[in-house]
């Protein structure tokens, strides 16, 4: 039988195989943490729709089908974000509307963007997506995508 007692190398061996197969696990089964998770319920996605909708039918131009007015638009997002209890919106509920291009990036011209509402940080959230153009030449042309997040 060996008298020899455990080193500080096997004990950093053992730590380091254990830490590493703890990180494993949680990197390969993330669902894991997906009970601690808030679910969308009804009223958010029936909110993210209707706010969606009310952004496009505000904005919308008469002659063209899906085409809004950037500066319509705009005003639409703002007035929404500075009344949003008077449009029905309650005071616990947090949204966000964005228009992205078909690269991802946000809509912006003359330095103003096309985004308001709170800070959406990749939370669980209903989301409803609208597909518009925008009447302002250069800005959208092959479409871009209005995204609304409620949370």
């Amino acid at each position: 039988m060996s008298e020899r007692a455990q080193t500080v190398n096997d004990y950093l061996l053992g730590i380091t195989i254990f830490l590493v197969s703890i990180i494993l696990v949680f990197g390969y089964f993330p669902n894991v943490f997906m009970p601690f998770e808030e679910e969308v319920g009804n009223d958010e996605s029936v909110m993210a729709e209707n706010i969606a909708a009310e952004l496009v039918e505000n904005s919308s131009v008469a002659e063209a089908e899906r085409t809004v007015e950037f500066a319509a638009l705009n005003r639409s997002m703002d007035s929404l974000a500075n009344d949003a209890t008077q449009v029905g919106i309650p005071d616990w509920l947090r949204w966000n509307a964005t228009v992205r291009n078909g690269t991802g990036m946000v809509v912006e011209s003359a330095s103003e963007r096309l985004q308001n509402g709170s800070v959406w940080r990749d939370k669980t959230a209903a989301t409803t997506i609208r597909f518009v153009r925008i009447e302002q030449p250069g800005v959208c042309d092959d479409g871009c995508r209005l995204i609304v997040r409620v949370w």
